[in-house]
């Protein structure tokens, strides 16, 4: 994991079939961290992610699921998520978001 500002930090995953590194952020905050967009983090960044604690995961578009069910798994971060993907998604329905995380 890498700072990008006092409360932002990111982490990295390379994708082989698109040649590039998606990106993961944390938004550090006293009332709660925010990880937005996880993509598959090292064991090194979950366990500084864990540490750290995430109290909820954003996804900005559906495609982003990625990593949000081993980032929630270990971190214990909020379920409320699908609140979050309806806002984002437009036109998917928060039943189909929740579909997305149906093992929460």
């Amino acid at each position: 994991m890498r700072t990008i500002a006092d409360d932002i930090l990111t982490w990295s995953w390379f994708s082989e079939p698109h040649g590039y590194d998606f990106n993961g952020f944390l938004i550090t905050d006293g009332s709660g961290n925010l990880g937005i967009d996880p993509v598959e983090p090292t064991e090194q960044d979950l366990h500084e992610l864990a540490q750290r604690g995430v109290s909820r995961i954003l996804l900005t578009n559906r495609n982003h699921v990625r990593a949000a069910n081993r980032l929630r798994a270990s971190t214990g971060s909020s379920p409320r998520l699908a609140r979050f993907m309806g806002v984002y998604f437009g036109n998917v329905s928060t039943s189909s978001c929740n579909r997305c995380f149906a093992s929460w």
